[in-house]
């Protein structure tokens, strides 16, 4: 059976990721009730997390992907294989400037003046654009740590709100957003709020 490339399906893939990460999360708060708060969890319940990141990570990254083919492609004419959902909020000074080169590098260099209302979701979601926006960079940094590097060392609970905080590897000894729900939400949000703008 070949799969359908429709938008429409494309986007009730993405509605079955982001539901296949409230499942996962539903688990974790189920799960988290059996551990006392900061007692280091097991790896299902690590892998439940990065699982749940995971999710919401590829819904960013098809929906940019709909946006590309549905608008972009046409016009460009070609193909590019490195599109996904650009992310960019480090705090580096050129976080703006690597942000545009994202976009041309897909091929999206005049997005601003051919798409304004998507370029400005895009630009006002983005990390080094408002300091709320962070909990997007550090969902990216969590799936790309999990690819690249493995699974966070430690994984801790907090009883009656099964907050999930996850430790970053590095020594800014910083968390990633402690409310997993909080993260989904947010992700729905981004999801609606740029696809409604084509």
């Amino acid at each position: 059976m070949d799969y359908d490339h429709s938008t429409d399906r494309r986007i009730s893939d993405i509605k079955i990721m982001m539901t296949r990460g409230k499942e996962l999360y539903a688990q974790l708060q189920q799960e988290s009730t059996d551990y006392k708060p900061s007692i280091q969890a097991h790896d299902h319940i690590r892998a439940l997390t990065h699982e749940v990141f995971d999710c919401l990570n590829r819904a960013l990254d098809h929906v940019m992907r709909i946006f590309f083919d549905d608008v972009i492609r046409p016009s460009l004419g070609e193909d590019r294989h490195n599109v996904g959902f650009p992310v960019y909020g480090s705090g580096g000074v050129d976080d703006h400037e690597a942000f545009v080169e994202r976009l041309r590098r897909m091929g999206m260099e005049d997005i601003e003046s051919s798409h304004p209302e998507s370029y400005r979701v895009l630009l006002e979601c983005q990390p080094f654009f408002s300091p709320k926006n962070h909990w997007l960079s550090d969902l990216r940094e969590q799936c790309n740590r999990g690819k690249h590097v493995g699974l966070d060392t430690q994984t801790t609970f907090s009883l009656g709100s099964a907050k999930v905080i996850c430790r970053r590897l590095d020594a800014t000894d910083q968390m990633v957003p402690d409310d997993l729900n909080e993260a989904i939400d947010q992700t729905e949000r981004l999801i609606r709020s740029f696809l409604s703008t084509f």
